[in-house]
């Protein structure tokens, strides 16, 4: 596929037409963790009902080194860009990073709008220098808005980058789905990567501790290494969120998993992870009475206890829904700084320690996988041409299967009929037998008759024999 073909095959994909603004979501996920797809999930919903008439397309992780430059050819002025919302801005989740860099280096004609992300780079060496990076790189970019999902990372956007910033919320607010089935039992959500803050005994005991008092106890996760495929999302995101709308009550330290009981209108008790972003996000829940932050475990029960009994469980979303969109029309007419455009190459070069190293390590782990692409559809070919064959063998040996079906219907009508046939001569068998057995009888009793009547005879013959 040489490149004018590409660029066509992208073209139709994403629906890209001349004169119609395109807005893409560059970043959404193509891993297991349903956050960050209930985040996608908003942000496309709240972006489809703000900007009917756009063409709004979003590039899962997976597809952007073999998209992202054919991407930057169909773009147009007016087209939006979008990175997606979480939190993984910083050095704990470097592709993600990287993915950001790239799209501001390169797409310095186009609006981009960070939607609201946590914002963590750890305090020591290596932390500050892609910190220093990233400031490089964002800040050459003359039309760029950030959001913060909490308090303490909007101060920190706002300390470190000069793009407009805003302090928003955790984009996933902006859904509603209060249950009204029946509530059961509790449902426990506690992380097990790098992010939490509890050893694995830790999480067993406080598993245990909740058995105790509640029985009917369901362990979760928002994590489904299971996931795969982009028509699969929102099937997935809603069916989670539908497990914390069935919850009685939620012990979870997942933001998400936070963020599904408050949309749910689920009496939730919340536990901080490592790095605060937990604890920073549940400030925008505060005023949520079902939603019970707590630093210390040692009064879990007491706190499950009284939570429980929660009744005014109201969440109203279009209050989270409008911040954002008054956010969004407010940069609409944002206009590109005064400043010279920096160009890929000048940000680039001086970036060069590390992202060259990581750059050209991709490219290679990218030009390896199309090389291994390439075999496998090789592969694949052969695969299908034996496929072919063998089900030409399998719908000849079907067609060999049904003769003999046939065959073996008729045997069995033919077997059907000498059984019958049998039972038959069996019956009258037993019905000769008998008349036999009488005609025996009758033959002796004649048979006594007769040499009784040939004893009479010869008494009678010598009788008159005697008399002459």
């Amino acid at each position: 596929m040489d490149k004018i073909q590409y660029l066509n095959y992208i073209k139709d994909k994403y629906k890209i037409q001349p004169m119609v603004r395109n807005i893409f979501i560059i970043g959404t996920p193509s891993h297991g963790n349903l956050g960050d797809h209930a985040i996608w999930y908003a942000t496309w919903k709240l972006l489809r009902e703000m900007y009917a008439t756009a063409n709004i397309v979003d590039i899962l992780i997976e597809d952007f080194f073999a998209e992202i430059d054919a991407i930057y050819e169909l773009t147009q002025d007016q087209d939006l860009i979008i990175l997606q919302g979480g939190g993984n801005l910083g050095n704990c989740y470097m592709d993600d990073e990287m993915i950001r860099r790239y799209v501001l280096l390169r797409f310095q004609k186009n609006q981009i709008i960070l939607f609201p992300q946590t914002v963590y780079f750890t305090d020591d060496k290596k932390g500050k220098e892609e910190l220093k990076k990233s400031i490089m790189i964002y800040n050459s970019h003359p039309n760029l808005t950030l959001m913060g999902r909490d308090h303490a990372s909007t101060c920190f956007l706002k300390e470190h980058f000069n793009a407009s910033i805003y302090e928003a919320f955790d984009v996933v607010l902006t859904m509603s789905a209060k249950s009204e089935k029946l509530r059961r039992g509790a449902l426990i959500c506690l992380r097990n990567d790098s992010e939490s803050s509890f050893p694995n005994s830790r999480r067993k005991e406080i598993i245990s501790r909740i058995e105790r008092i509640c029985p009917e106890l369901r362990i979760t996760d928002t994590m489904d290494e299971s996931f795969a495929w982009r028509e699969e999302r929102e099937e997935r995101v809603l069916k989670k969120i539908q497990e914390f709308q069935m919850a009685q009550i939620v012990i979870t330290d997942r933001l998400h998993g936070m963020i599904f009981s408050a949309i749910t209108g689920t009496p939730c008790i919340v536990l901080n992870n490592n790095n605060s972003k937990v604890k920073n996000c549940y400030e925008k829940l505060r005023n949520l009475k079902y939603i019970q932050f707590i630093d210390d475990t040692s009064s879990l029960e007491r706190d499950f206890k009284s939570l429980s009994k929660t009744k005014e469980n109201i969440f109203d979303s279009n209050s989270y829904k409008e911040q954002i969109k008054n956010i969004l029309k407010l940069i609409e007419g944002k206009k590109k700084t005064e400043q010279p455009m920096n160009t890929f190459v000048d940000i680039a070069m001086e970036t060069a320690s590390y992202d060259e190293k990581y750059w050209f390590e991709m490219r290679h782990w990218f030009k390896k996988t199309q090389k291994d692409f390439k075999q496998l559809e090789h592969w694949h070919a052969q695969l299908k041409n034996d496929y072919e064959n063998e089900q030409t063998s399998v719908d000849q040996a079907h067609d060999q299967l049904k003769i003999a079906y046939q065959k073996y219907a008729e045997l069995e009508t033919w077997h059907t009929r000498l059984k019958q046939d049998l039972q038959e001569a069996q019956s009258k068998q037993v019905e000769l037998h008998s008349i036999i057995q009488d005609y025996q009888k009758k033959y002796k009793e004649l048979e006594m008759w007769h040499n009784q009547l040939k004893l009479a005879y010869e008494d009678v013959k010598e009788k008159l024999e005697r008399r002459r």
